[in-house]
């Protein structure tokens, strides 16, 4: 059994409202309740202030008590910790002798006993006025919950999250689910999380798997998990990202040992330009070009094909296809006029150059012949002589540039 002992904390008494003696009368006093265990002598419970509000017409008593704060209490070795709600007195009949007893200087005396308890927040007592068990008797549920300190390992007692920030980018989502643990820090499986994002309550939102998902603001807020009765809370910082990127032009077709710039803007979500927010370009495999660094220069290579430019805004990027081509500028042909007799033949071969002089290989040529009757051409380059006379053969890289050889055949 619980015994609790009112001392009197302020209101009251000789100098308060309430009456001397067994008066009737309005009582109303500030209390410090200490439930303690009549049989081993120790407290067992420890409400820190406690009101309460009494009337006293005659011989009955009614009213109501209100803790502020929360309380303690240990029920056979297990601490609880929580806030006592108003539990309302009901009216009864009390001797004239009793009343004396309710004044502040003399105290409250209340037995009780714990009558139930859960892991998950409740705390259920009893308490009765005085000795007369059977005509006044308080009876509340008490919102408490167990101590981590003496909760029994691989019990949970606390909900956590990660010590490091959790941050998720605009309009985006993040798993970041707590974790239920022991005493000794162990995580434990929990009943079940109920996540929920506040602070502001708009800036947000939350699913039962953990998944935070940002609504679009720059900022913070907070999230909760809660299961069993405890909860743990964490900041989010929101992170600016775009939502898209705008790359000018969105393809380069560009010649050999060329320089070509791309410029690229990131919107936010609500298209708005992000002009502080860090732009890179990464070439794409293949050789064929290369970034200027700290700059949107590309630069290509000596390399014809197609390749790309990648460019990232946070997390975004986008992809511009690149080619590489090579001008053909000029194209000579490895022979002087040269003779030969009919039915000979003689191989002729064309080098394409670009306008650096270097050479494009495999090029593409169309050989022709100014007189085939005398002299034909096939278009790997043979000549071959068929009658006397002259001609010209004649090797076209492009329209407008072209070189010719003359022969001779006698």
């Amino acid at each position: 059994m619980l015994v609790a002992t009112l001392a009197c904390g302020g209101g009251g008494g000789d100098g308060g409202s309430g009456p001397s003696g067994g008066d009737p009368g309005p009582f109303e006093g500030t209390w410090v309740v200490t439930f303690s265990d009549l049989t081993a002598g120790t407290t067992r419970c420890v409400l820190p202030s406690a009101t309460f509000l009494l009337n006293q017409p005659a011989t009955s008593v009614s009213g109501a008590l209100t803790a502020d704060g929360d309380g303690f209490c240990d029920a056979d070795g297990v601490i609880y910790q929580g806030r006592m709600p108003t539990i309302p007195v009901p009216a009864f009949a009390v001797p004239s002798d009793t009343l004396r007893i309710l004044q502040p200087q003399r105290g409250v005396t209340i037995t009780g006993r714990v009558v139930g308890d859960s892991m998950g927040g409740t705390l259920t007592w009893q308490a009765i006025f005085g000795n007369f068990t059977s005509v006044a008797e308080l009876s509340g549920t008490w919102s408490a919950r167990r101590l981590w300190a003496s909760a029994p390992a691989g019990t949970m007692v606390r909900v956590r999250y990660p010590e490091t920030a959790i941050t998720v980018f605009q309009t985006d989502s993040v798993l970041a689910p707590a974790t239920a643990q022991d005493r000794l820090g162990n995580i434990v499986a929990p009943p079940g999380f109920t996540y929920t994002t506040f602070d502001p309550l708009d800036a947000a939102s939350a699913s039962p798997a953990g998944y935070i998902r940002a609504a679009g603001p720059l900022g913070i807020f907070r999230v909760r998990a809660e299961a069993g009765g405890m909860r743990g809370e964490a900041a989010v910082a929101v992170l600016p990202s775009p939502d898209t990127i705008v790359v000018t032009p969105d393809s380069l077709v560009m010649e050999r040992y060329n320089f070509r710039s791309l410029s690229a803007v990131a919107l936010d979500y609500a298209g708005a330009p992000m002009p502080n927010l860090p732009i890179t370009y990464v070439a794409g495999p293949g050789g064929l070009i290369e970034i200027t660094p700290g700059t949107s220069t590309v630069h290509s290579l000596g390399v014809t094909g197609t390749t790309t430019v990648t460019v990232w805004a946070s997390r975004r990027f986008v992809v511009v296809p690149v080619r590489v081509n090579a001008t053909v500028a000029t194209i000579g042909i490895n022979a002087l006029p040269f003779t030969l007799a009919p039915g000979a033949s003689q191989i002729l071969t064309a080098t394409v150059r670009d306008p650096h002089a270097i050479v494009i290989p495999g090029a593409p040529v169309t050989w022709s012949s100014s007189a085939p009757a005398v002299a034909d051409v096939a278009q790997d380059g043979t000549v071959t002589a068929a009658t006397v006379g002259s001609a010209r053969i004649t090797a076209t890289a492009r329209p407008g540039v072209s070189t010719f050889v003359d022969v001779t055949v006698q």
